[in-house]
């Protein structure tokens, strides 16, 4: 079972072309097993019944799944998959990829960093510090392609 792919409808329900994200045959599957359950939309809600998306929830049974899951600490480690390193692997001019990382390094932390101050008074504790992971992440990146570009190392 792929409990990151049911730990994204803990929060919220997500509507029918979100699903995708949850890969179709596992949606399926957890339909089947009683882990998620599909709710026709309301006719008050027009947007959604003009469209017909099914809006998806987990059960009892799912809530129960991930909260299995996420009590089991984890030595996983993330995998990198960044286009950037590759190329710098197989020796790209190093100065102008980096400026084009820089740029959007930056971006991303400056839209965590704005997040961090519209709604991180609001977060719970593990929200709140996957934010934090995010924004640490980010400064580092910022950090390694700023010594590439100046001929660091």
């Amino acid at each position: 079972m792929s409990h990151r792919a049911i730990a994204c409808t803990r929060t919220e329900t997500l509507p029918g072309f979100d699903s995708r994200r949850l890969h179709f045959f596992l949606l399926a599957s957890y339909l089947s097993m009683g882990i998620v359950r599909a709710e026709q939309p309301r006719r008050g809600d027009a947007r959604a019944w003009r469209r017909r998306r099914k809006r998806y929830r987990l059960t009892a049974a799912g809530r129960e799944a991930l909260r299995a899951w996420v009590s089991e600490p984890t030595d996983e480690l993330p995998e990198l998959r960044d286009v950037a390193l590759l190329k710098l692997f197989f020796d790209a001019d190093a100065p102008p990829l980096a400026d084009a990382q820089l740029v959007a390094h930056r971006e991303k932390l400056r839209e965590y960093e704005q997040l961090a101050q519209q709604v991180g008074d609001d977060l719970t504790p593990g929200p709140l510090a996957t934010l934090q992971a995010g924004i640490a992440h980010e400064r580092e990146w910022v950090r390694y392609w700023q010594r590439l570009r100046t001929g660091g190392r």
